[in-house]
């Protein structure tokens, strides 16, 4: 048997202890109330320390630079995303950072944000109203405030820069605005409503006409009208490569009218030709639940995993249903160059405002 396996006994007081292991715990001896609430605060804190541990045990795998770090985790029985959005979030922040009256959620909550801004909502978290902190939630909706009135004092934002164009354009008539056969990745996340399932096939259409050969393009859909987007999508000139799963944290998302609370996201992989890149994991996830730019927005977490599998620093990336930005903000923060395209005025303001703040980051 694995050492670390075997029960671990902590002493409780003279004659007493509490028995810990991969199955349960178990009180020896007589203790008293005072001391069964010290084993609980212990518990209490293993339950919030335990993702700072995963993502720090994970760091230093990084630093290490092992080309099999993914498989031994993955042989201990850890989900390779688990272990790398920990990673992410322990990243963000040193152990001076971090506040230990919060939990590892809180950090997750802002960890997006730079350290200054960071700082600043975790110390208020904290202080919290009244007497009360804030709870993870709470955070969420203040981080949601924070960063509207950031982008409402940014004036003048640029259409284009260096690293980036960003267009007011329709889907259906958006097709020579983009170069032909120019293109690396279309990665995009189309509104899901049944009224939209036509956007799908000028999607396809576009990413033909944009995308190099042996590019692909990635397209996140809801689960309700799948018959009906995929006969959109092979419109275009392009070949079924697959799908992945797109895991999404946070309240579930109920879909009432089939009875179902849903958890994952499905994401159509099409090819122009044929495929010749690395292998890809199918398995994609979020490390946050993020609304904060657009009803419909997906976190930067899990935007950076699906670029980090799909393309490379230099390569171009669209988006042609841009929305809150966050494909675009990702994009440039990890050397990418970017396209967005979207027909609201105010997705184009905002997209142009993250863009400017991660180039200038």
């Amino acid at each position: 048997m694995n050492e670390l396996a075997k029960v671990e006994s902590v002493e409780i007081s003279s004659g007493a202890y509490w028995d810990i292991s991969r199955k349960g715990l178990t009180i020896d001896g007589d203790i008293s109330i005072e001391q069964w609430r010290q084993v609980g605060e212990q518990i209490k804190f293993y339950e919030g320390a335990v993702q700072w541990w995963i993502g720090d045990w994970w760091i230093y795998s990084e630093t290490r630079q092992w080309g099999n770090s993914q498989e031994v985790a993955e042989q201990i029985g850890f989900d390779y995303g688990t272990c790398r959005n920990a990673g992410w979030v322990a990243r963000r922040f040193e152990l001076s950072r971090r506040h230990d009256k919060l939990s590892f959620g809180h950090h997750l909550e802002v960890a997006s944000l730079d350290p200054p801004d960071a700082d600043l909502l975790l110390a208020q978290a904290e202080l919290g109203t009244g007497k009360k902190s804030w709870s993870a939630r709470d955070l969420r909706n203040k981080v949601t405030e924070f960063k509207r009135f950031k982008l409402r004092a940014i004036p003048d934002l640029p259409g284009m820069g260096d690293r980036y164009v960003v267009i007011q354009a329709d889907i259906e008539t958006a097709l020579n605005a983009v170069a032909p056969e120019s293109v690396n990745l279309v990665l995009t996340d189309p509104p899901y409503g049944h009224e939209y399932v036509p956007l799908f096939g000028h999607l396809a259409r576009g990413a033909s006409r944009w995308l190099k050969a042996g590019g692909s393009l990635l397209v996140m859909s809801g689960q309700s009208w799948i018959p009906e987007v995929m006969n959109e999508l092979s419109q275009g000139d392009l070949r079924y490569q697959w799908t992945l799963a797109y895991m999404t944290p946070g309240p579930q998302t109920q879909i009432f009218d089939r009875n179902v609370n849903c958890s994952w996201k499905p994401v159509f992989w099409f090819v122009k030709g044929n495929y010749e890149g690395p292998w890809i994991g199918d398995v994609a996830k979020s490390a946050n639940y993020d609304k904060s730019f657009h009803t419909w927005g997906q976190s930067e977490s899990g935007i950076a995993d699906l670029l980090d599998r799909m393309s490379q620093p230099g390569q171009i990336v669209v988006d042609p249903f841009c929305g809150g930005g966050t494909i675009g903000a990702v994009a440039v923060r990890m050397g990418r160059r970017f396209i967005g395209l979207d027909n609201d005025p105010d997705a184009i303001q905002q997209t142009r405002a993250r863009l400017h703040e991660s180039l200038a980051a």
